[in-house]
């Protein structure tokens, strides 16, 4: 636990000193980065002046998350570790729960076994389809719900159109 107190608060003052890199330096070393690694670039600019006052106009918020969290651990880290060796009697019994669940027979055996057959085509879809690129329902559903602001998006009730 000691690790990601250091790791929040080393965080936090790495990202601090980056909200004062000028747009001309941090230029400089993402074209650097992007011609060594053989990146694919979009021209000549790999960053631009808006890109950089985004990236780095955030970092103080990112380092204050971080320090947040580094700062909370530090202050609770004793009731954090009671409360994790409190914890370890409960997995014991969701275990326990468990074992005496799949004793029930058959029944429960398919059970547990469809939804792990279900579990593990969804997730052999999702990587076979990884790398296909966007069709016009994701692309429709990105520009008009998820690039909005949350309660757009959550508020909006539009439908796509179905084509009968």
């Amino acid at each position: 636990m000691t690790a990601l107190i250091v790791g929040f608060l080393a965080l936090t003052l790495l990202l601090l000193p980056l909200h004062f890199v000028s747009y001309a330096k941090a230029k400089a070393f993402f074209d650097w980065y992007v011609a060594a690694h053989d990146v694919p670039g979009r021209g000549k600019s790999y960053l631009t002046e808006e890109e950089h006052d985004r990236l780095f106009g955030h970092l103080p918020i990112a380092a204050g998350v971080f320090g947040i969290c580094g700062v909370t651990l530090a202050l609770f880290k004793q009731k954090l570790a009671r409360f994790l060796v409190d914890t370890a009697p409960e997995w014991t019994e969701i275990r326990n729960f468990f074992r005496d669940q799949l004793r029930g027979g058959m029944e429960t055996v398919l059970e547990i076994g469809a939804v792990f057959i279900t579990f593990a085509v969804g997730v052999f879809l999702r990587v076979w389809h990884v790398r296909r690129a966007i069709r016009f329902d994701e692309a429709w559903t990105y520009v008009e719900f998820a690039s909005k602001q949350l309660v757009l998006g959550l508020s909006n009730y539009r439908a796509p159109i179905t084509i009968c």
